[in-house]
């Protein structure tokens, strides 16, 4: 007997396909399209110097440092000699994180350390900053002009919002990325291992540097001639 259903079922099975295969193009194009206009936004922002820093100008030893962000969102804390280049770096990082359509720009907080530590109490208008902060829908904190002469200049707000900050990111599992300036001279290792004064107290400053990947000093972190 001559199935005659037999020719149908291969021209229905190929319709699905061809309908699964458009339906991918369709979201691969959707999902381009999204992260092109994030990147846009993202970069009028924070401005076009930092909008367009890349991680493609790092040393193949700090990429190597920070190689787990092919695959997802890590915490990092970037230390250089000078504030531009933390700002730089640290906001390479996000981008990446944008251009991989890992987070959007709305779904990122930003601060200073000083304005962390001068509002973390959340008293009058302080309670917007930390309202604003402290969103538990974003994804990815970003935390600039860290120091050890501002943590120490400033320390009872440095020890109220490094505690209240660890404790939200690991509550609510964030990532962060932390700008840090060093200090002239100033030694980056303790028994061997890296250490940075990100807060006065020892008990989160160690909590910071177990929880991040250190991309530390300029030399290392950008490839000669490539820092803007």
């Amino acid at each position: 007997m001559v199935n005659h259903n037999k020719p149908n079922n291969i021209n229905y099975d190929d319709f699905i396909k061809e309908q699964y295969e458009l339906s991918e193009m369709r979201n691969e194009e959707r999902k381009s399209r999204i992260v092109a206009e994030n990147r846009i936004r993202w970069a009028q922002e924070i401005g076009q110097n930092l909008g367009t820093s890349s991680i493609s100008d790092f040393t193949t030893n700090a990429l190597q440092m920070i190689k787990d962000i092919r695959s997802n969102p890590i915490n990092v804390t970037v230390a250089t000699e000078d504030k531009k280049t933390s700002l730089i770096a640290g906001y390479a990082i996000a981008n990446y994180y944008i251009q991989k359509g890992y987070i959007s720009p709305h779904e990122i907080s930003r601060t200073n350390c000083r304005d962390a530590y001068e509002n973390i109490h959340g008293m009058y208008e302080a309670k917007k900053w930390k309202t604003k902060f402290f969103n538990n829908e974003n994804k990815l904190f970003i935390i600039e002009g860290c120091s050890s002469f501002l943590s120490n200049l400033v320390k009872k707000g440095d020890e109220q919002f490094w505690g209240e900050f660890l404790e939200f990111v690991d509550d609510f599992n964030k990532n962060f990325i932390i700008m840090y300036s060093l200090r002239d001279n100033e030694e980056t290792e303790l028994l061997g291992k890296t250490y940075l004064e990100i807060s006065a107290n020892s008990n989160y400053n160690r909590h910071i540097l177990n929880k991040s990947k250190i991309l530390l000093k300029n030399e290392n972190i950008f490839k000669q001639g490539e820092k803007k």
